[in-house]
Parts: C-alpha cells; structure tokens; sequence
C-alpha cells in the first residue's frame, strides 16, 4: 500500500500490525477494515511471511467472536494466496475451499466468485485444466449484474486461455 506515492515500509506495518493485536483495539469499530488493509498491504510489498503470521493472528483472534463470515471469507482467500505462492497448492486449495463455504454462508457473490476464481487458478497452476474451467465457468455464474467489468474480463480471459489450452472451444 502506498502513503504519500511511497511504499510503506516493513517498520511502519510492523509498529501498525502492533498497534492493531492490542488488545483493546482489537475488534474495536473500523478495526477489520484497517487490519483487512494492513493484511493486503504485506501481500502488495512482497512480504509474504509476515502476510501469512498476520492473516493466521486476525483468524485466531476471531475465532469465536461474533465476525461476517464475509470477513472470515476474505482472510481465507487471503491465507490461500500466500500459500499459492510458497508453492504449497495443498493448503491453498484447502483455504479456498474454507472462503467458497463462508462465502456460500454469507451470501456474497462477489466474494464467492473471487474464491472460485483463485481456486480455479490454484488448478490451473497444478496442470488441473477441466477442474479449473469447471470453477471459472461457476465463479463467472455468480457474478453480480453489475460487476466489475476488469474481473469479468478476468474471468473470461482465463476461461479463454483454459479451452486454448485444452484444445477446445
């Protein structure tokens, strides 16, 4: 995330990430969205590990607290990313999963189709090409009427690319 046009630093989000456990602010009002904002700022820096420690923290602190599942959902998407990209396809599959289930909870297109769409490309990655057009076709049917139209193009880019790879139409 950017402050001013310049990339946080790994001290700022770490004095930021230590100031948002404490315990008296956490699940405090606004207290998701910026720990939501700080989670995804780790990931955009490049600083997976730290993504990872801080998603699992927010997900235990949560736990059994009264939480969207909407929010569960997105920390799940989340964990799955990071583990998409240390390699481990197992438990990102595993944490998509979880997010298509507290999506499907919740009610929330948008964030089923996100999850669907990362699972579909966690398959794609583990050279399961018909499993992944299969969740592309059901994340593109989940989409909202008025979506954002960079991930329509997303998704039907991906579907595209998938039948050009299997050879089909």
């Amino acid at each position: 995330e950017f402050l001013g046009g310049k990339l946080i630093s790994r001290n700022l989000r770490q004095d930021l990430e230590k100031w948002l456990l404490r315990p008296e602010v956490v699940l405090h009002r606004d207290w998701l969205s910026a720990t939501f904002t700080l989670i995804a700022s780790h990931f955009h820096a490049g600083d997976f590990d730290l993504h990872r420690k801080l998603v699992s923290t927010v997900m235990a602190l949560t736990q059994g607290q009264q939480v969207e599942p909407s929010f569960q959902a997105e920390l799940e998407i989340q964990l799955g990313l990071s583990w998409r990209i240390k390699g481990d396809l197992d438990r990102a599959i595993e944490a998509y999963n979880q997010a298509i289930f507290l999506a499907k909870i919740s009610g929330t297109k948008r964030i089923l189709s996100k999850a669907l769409f990362n699972l579909a490309m966690t398959h794609e990655s583990a050279g399961n090409l018909t499993v992944a057009l299969e969740l592309l076709n059901e994340a593109q049917d989940h989409l909202e009427d008025q979506g954002d139209a960079s991930v329509v193009g997303l998704i039907e880019l991906s579907i595209a690319r998938i039948h050009f790879m299997l050879g089909t139409d």
